[in-house]
């Protein structure tokens, strides 16, 4: 891997494809402003460079995504490496467009390739939907009282933090008062990815107090670790019980003060609950509290995990234990490809000139 990352750098260089501009940046699609530019398309005119690059490409995606099944290349620059790599690996190929074509089918998103859902014009269901949910619907929905539960993880923020009280030696976690290990099962993170029949609500355990009326004599801090200014939505967790108080008291404590949370945890235990998204500051005075005041004394107060951001994701598919069958499609695509190459072959050999023999 090293030599060939070598090896494609020394061929940059050669065809000039590598600028640097120092004195006067130059302004990639972005926005961001750098003293070098590479342009990559270059490299598909010098033959022996760009085989090297595809090939290089090929070798990348199967170590790296073995179970690729079509490649995509972005407009413009993309589409003729996408192109090439696809006829290299035997994989079906597309492109996307920058915006709807204005004529035609009004496609965005070239080629047989299919998200789970239908193309209606600019919608991709499983693309945009997620964008309309969360920038408009959710937030009207809330405004007006409502509790939004969503299958669907809501912060876009790739970061994400968990603090929890079945982590060993958890500086994040600290407890104040009386509290005791409920019977049953918590939330444990024990795993890098989730696959189906696994749920982390129910590998791990959960504290749990009484609540009093007066002032507070119990209390559990989590710490929140942010290294990077930014908005982080705030998740808790905790076991719904019969005897559960309906005035959870949670503050969270953020960038712009705290703000004040009443929890009623007879509902929506066992799984993450949104109080809100919130400035953090790196550094800054970051953290979640849940104390045991309420206006019922006598009522039982869990407290589990807490979660910071959206992450990139860990629940993976369940993977395939017995072969796929090929789709129709997919042989009648495959036969079409073998004429193809049986014909180009059969042509090739009319032109090669018959070679001389030595005796």
């Amino acid at each position: 891997m090293t030599n060939m990352k070598k090896q494609i750098a020394k061929d940059l260089l050669s065809i000039g494809a590598v600028f640097l501009r120092p004195e006067e940046p130059f302004t990639w699609a972005s926005g961001i402003k750098s003293p070098i530019y590479c342009d990559n398309r270059l490299t598909l005119t010098a033959p022996e460079v760009r085989s090297r690059v595809e090939n290089a490409l090929a070798e990348t995606i199967k170590a790296e995504y073995p179970d690729c099944e079509v490649l995509m290349g972005t407009s413009t620059a993309g589409i003729a490496h996408a192109a090439i790599v696809g006829h290299i690996m035997g994989l079906p190929m597309g492109y996307v467009r920058s915006g709807h074509k204005d004529h035609g089918r009004h496609n965005q998103i070239e080629g047989k390739w299919r998200w789970q859902r239908a193309r209606l014009l600019g919608t991709v269901e499983d693309l945009h939907t997620s964008d309309y949910v969360l920038s408009y619907l959710v937030p009207m929905l809330e405004n007006a009282g409502a509790y939004v539960f969503l299958p669907r993880e809501r912060d876009t923020n790739p970061i994400e933090f968990i603090i929890d009280n079945d982590t060993p030696e958890n500086r994040l976690y600290r407890e104040s008062g009386l509290w005791e290990d409920g019977t049953g099962t918590g939330f444990a993170h024990l795993r890098e990815r989730y696959e189906d029949g696994m749920n982390p609500f129910e590998e791990g355990t959960y504290r749990l107090a009484t609540t009093v009326g007066g002032d507070a004599t119990a209390s559990i801090t989590w710490h929140i670790p942010v290294t990077a200014d930014g908005k982080y939505a705030v998740y808790v967790s905790y076991k719904s019980m019969k005897n559960s108080t309906t005035d959870a008291r949670y503050t969270v404590h953020h960038a712009g003060g705290e703000t004040l949370f009443s929890v009623n945890q007879t509902m929506g235990g066992g799984t993450w609950i949104y109080l809100g998204t919130f400035e953090f500051a790196a550094g800054g005075d970051n953290r979640v509290v849940i104390d045991n005041h309420s206006g019922k004394a006598g009522r039982t107060i869990t407290a589990d995990a807490v979660k910071i951001g959206g992450g990139m994701g860990n629940i993976a598919r369940k993977p395939c234990l017995t072969p796929r069958k090929p789709t129709k499609e997919a042989l009648n695509n495959l036969k079409a490809q073998q004429k193809r190459e049986a014909r180009r072959k059969k042509r090739s050999k009319k032109k090669t000139p018959a070679k001389a023999k030595h005796i």
